[in-house]
């Protein structure tokens, strides 16, 4: 069985792949694509917030990024939120 920290880091490694290629869409101006990485990204960024602030080792099953960062210490104010 996993520990939390491997939980963390397989969420971690698995994001910088997909943070490599949102830069490389978004530099071939394929921004849609770009985007759709970016989400990606910072929802495992969110998931491993969430397992590193919860007892348990499995995120919820869910991809909203605003449900995802509830109760976190994230440093975003409720206008970026809302944004």
């Amino acid at each position: 069985m996993m520990s939390k920290e491997q939980h963390i880091e397989h969420w971690l490694k698995s994001c910088e792949d997909d943070r490599i290629t949102m830069h490389v869409l978004f530099e071939s101006g394929r921004y849609t694509h770009s985007l759709f990485f970016g989400h990606l990204y910072l929802e495992k960024v969110c998931k491993a917030l969430w397992i590193k602030s919860n007892h348990g080792n499995t995120p919820p099953f869910i991809h909203n990024l605003v449900k995802l960062s509830d109760g976190l210490d994230t440093g975003l104010s409720d206008a970026d939120l809302s944004f």
